[in-house]
């Protein structure tokens, strides 16, 4: 009795290791890397770049054969046509993202490793994954590839204000630029006279504007420019522009021919049609102001109050005021006809005196409209993860159930049958007692 149970123990151990065995037999994977034998790689963007990927199948049996190889591309990868190949023999055919090797007896034969290579150009920045699908008897394996593209254009940079070929009695500007690149900016600097004045970082490289302020600026004249440099180390440099700055002039207080000046204005500076139409620079101090023409009307833009960072404008006939610190621009519609006609900006604020930017414009006022309330979806975002394999069930992995049944009622038997043993045990030994 002994014996029968130590076999029918050995049998059950013999059945576990032979479903472990199948099941290791079954989940066998496909070993995929780049030739260089690494999981990742890293080129360039807009450049032609050759990717050799190797893949080696390590099952057995003819079931074993893989039969097709997809090359799933992302992240603003271009295929270059005509230019894959691989010592497979199968049938090639692709689609913008998809390259496929097909062949229904084998594209790679039993326990080998073969070599897929092809041209592409990434055109984006950043981590991504390509995905190698592979497909045999047994089921469908999916593994990543890593490859990192490094940014290789320089950032674009373009000035705003100072105006080009500026000149002026003022002394503090705020030297106002944007700048665009694909990749995160590092910083960004001023050259003024050939010299690094102004480092600025915590860069927008979506084009907003930013600015560097600079006071007690010499009188003389001065070029500058803007260099700027990302993530990748790749630099640019701007334009180059003058600055000329000269001393101020004696305030003078005209008086106009119909009634002298408005009593609480002190002064009044008459605009030309040149100035107004193509932008000018006025310094003013509080209850200062300056006249325009707006179509066949005069209007009038002048300090109401003046403090170190801010200052507050009246811009009339009808007043409108606002208040201003360095570096803002606002626009004014000073006719009632549903478009700006004039732009006013604050420059700086030297000597109790205020640098206003004062400019003619025609621009149409649109009211904005609240857009309807649509539910968002967060986009998809492809970021490198760590190689691993998916086995989807294909029509031959029921053996597998049909494998865990059986050595389920295996097991159930077994127990079933030392139980039984182990009662007939104990019976004959209280019958024998008993005799």
């Amino acid at each position: 009795m002994v014996g029968k149970n130590k076999f029918l123990l050995f049998t059950t151990i013999l059945l576990v290791f032979s479903f472990l065995f199948s099941i290791n037999f079954v989940s066998a994977s496909h070993i995929v890397n780049f030739s260089s034998g690494s999981l990742s790689m890293t080129v360039n963007e807009d450049v032609t770049n050759f990717f050799n990927i190797t893949i080696n199948n390590s099952d057995l049996g003819p079931a074993a054969n893989i039969t097709e190889v997809n090359i799933t591309l992302w992240g603003n990868f271009n295929f270059n046509l005509n230019t894959n190949d691989t010592d497979a023999k199968s049938v090639f055919s692709n689609t913008s993202t998809v390259l496929n090797w097909r062949n229904n007896t084998y594209v790679i034969n039993g326990s080998a490793r073969k070599y897929f290579w092809f041209n592409a150009t990434a055109t984006t920045p950043g981590t991504y994954n390509i995905t190698i699908t592979t497909v045999n008897g047994t089921a469908v394996y999916r593994n990543n590839l890593s490859i990192t593209v490094n940014d290789t254009i320089a950032s674009t940079i373009t000035l705003i204000d100072p105006a080009d070929s500026t000149s002026a009695t003022t002394t503090a500007y705020n030297f106002t630029f944007n700048v665009t690149d694909q990749s995160t900016i590092s910083n960004c600097s001023l050259i003024f006279d050939g010299s690094v004045i102004n480092v600025l970082t915590g860069i927008n490289n979506t084009g907003g504007t930013m600015g560097m302020y600079n006071s007690s600026l010499s009188v003389a004249a001065h070029t500058w420019s803007v260099n700027c440099t990302d993530s990748f180390n790749n630099q640019a440099n701007s334009s180059s522009r003058t600055l000329t700055i000269s001393a101020p002039a004696a305030t003078t207080t005209p008086t106009s021919g119909g009634g002298g000046v408005a009593p609480e204005w002190t002064s009044t500076k008459v605009l030309s049609y040149t100035e107004f139409s193509s932008g000018v620079i006025k310094e003013l101090k509080t209850r200062e102001r300056v006249k325009v023409e707006v179509g066949s009307a005069s209007h009038y833009i002048g300090v109401k109050e003046l403090t170190e960072m801010s200052v507050k404008i009246e811009v009339s006939s009808t007043p409108q005021t606002a208040t201003l610190n360095v570096g803002e621009e606002k626009k004014f519609d000073v006719n009632g006809d549903g478009s700006y006609d004039v732009i006013v900006g604050l420059r700086s604020i030297i000597i109790n005196e205020a640098s206003l930017y004062i400019k003619s414009i025609d621009e149409k006022i649109i009211k904005e409209i609240a857009p309807p309330v649509e539910a968002t979806t967060t986009p998809e975002t492809t970021t490198a993860q760590p190689t691993e394999t998916l086995a989807e069930t294909s029509g031959t992995s029921w053996g597998l159930w049909i494998i865990v049944i059986v050595i389920a009622i295996a097991i159930i038997i077994v127990v079933i049958i030392l139980v039984i043993n182990q009662r007939k045990k104990n019976f004959y030994v209280v019958y024998k007692r008993r005799k």
